[in-house]
């Protein structure tokens, strides 16, 4: 298994957010990345570092206005306001037919749809970094390796075209497709993650060349809430392209995998010729914010038959709160991909 990181996606390390109506600290810390790089070394595992533009890789996906407020968002906050502390929304916009606004304070509102996506100084580097890290490994599988890892951090699934929210910035799994589609004719990107993958699914819910599915518990009272639904199976031309199999909170490993070979299923009857895998382990039962029963065995099991589909993939990595469990899962996922 070829693996990639950029070592400056560890300089982004936000401070806080609310849960349940109380301050607490950000969990999305680079401390978490450590923790798996040094499980990879462990397991023999070799971290190369990515050769990819990655910000030539995230124009692939997201809207320019939106990424100018990435880059230069802090200097013009910090200039506006005087402040040195984080970007942190005060309103949000909502409704159709508003007018984005030219001031900071606005602006944060516009871009920044939740509480959990605070815009630091460093940041921006850090989440170009994560597209040049993903960037590199599609390009790996597009040339013919078999699988890449992308270790990326901030994850990406719920990031939009146009917005941040649920940790994420940039949309790597998206930029991995994308990537992968250049070579090939048809995509498929297979969400694991506890939490739905609204931004993937919303960045390409209107394609048929590029096939979404997820696996995560059932959102009607779990984040992110408006998305992630049975129904929702793509629009216009992807009508049909996009499948979701929510669970049960507190679904154990047989149904957590037994939704899986429903998806690849569904992936082989698509024709796809690559894979995009956007890696979440936050459905292990140790992670405190899970709402599932999975093991570490749970995710070496979905990698063997994910694994025998036998299409060339990129695994990108997404959330995980437990620093243990997630590095664990990590590694057995990849150790059993290859095995």
């Amino acid at each position: 298994m070829r693996a990639v990181f950029h070592r400056d996606q560890l300089l982004h390390r936000p401070v806080h957010y609310v849960s349940h109506g109380t301050r607490v600290p950000n969990p999305a810390q680079p401390e978490r990345t450590r923790f798996i790089l040094d499980a990879l070394g462990a397991a023999g595992i070799r971290v190369e570092s990515p050769t990819a533009d990655g910000a030539a890789a995230l124009a692939t996906v997201h809207d320019a206005a939106y990424l100018d407020f990435l880059a230069s968002g802090f200097g013009r906050w910090r200039d506006e306001t005087g402040s040195d502390g984080e970007i942190v929304p005060k309103i949000h916009a909502a409704g159709a037919g508003l007018t984005r606004c030219a001031g900071m304070e606005g602006l944060a509102g516009w871009y920044q749809l939740d509480n959990a996506v605070p815009v630091g100084e460093h940041t921006w580097t850090s989440v170009v970094a994560c597209a040049a890290t993903t960037a590199h490994a599609a390009a790996l599988v597009a040339g013919g390796t078999r699988a890449a890892y992308a270790l990326c951090r901030p994850g990406g699934h719920h990031a939009l075209r146009g917005g941040a929210m649920g940790f994420c910035y940039l949309n790597n799994a998206a930029i991995a497709a994308e990537r992968l589609r250049a070579a090939v004719d048809r995509v498929a990107v297979l969400d694991i993650h506890i939490h739905h993958g609204n931004g993937t699914q919303r960045i390409f819910e209107s394609r048929a060349d590029v096939v979404t599915l997820s696996v995560h518990a059932d959102p009607v009272r779990f984040y992110p809430f408006y998305w992630g639904h049975a129904d929702e199976r793509g629009v216009g031309a992807g009508t049909g392209a996009n499948h979701n199999l929510p669970l049960p909170h507190g679904s154990n490993e047989d149904d957590w995998l037994a939704a899986i070979d429903r998806a690849l299923g569904v992936v082989e009857r698509a024709a796809a010729d690559a894979l995009v895998v956007s890696l979440g382990v936050d459905g292990h039962r140790d992670d405190p914010m899970s709402g599932f029963a999975l093991t570490t065995h749970a995710y070496a099991e979905a990698a063997r038959r994910i694994a025998a589909a036998g299409l060339p993939a990129v695994i990108v990595q997404e959330g995980g709160c437990s620093h243990h469990a997630m590095a664990g899962a990590v590694t057995a996922f990849l150790c059993a991909f290859e095995s």
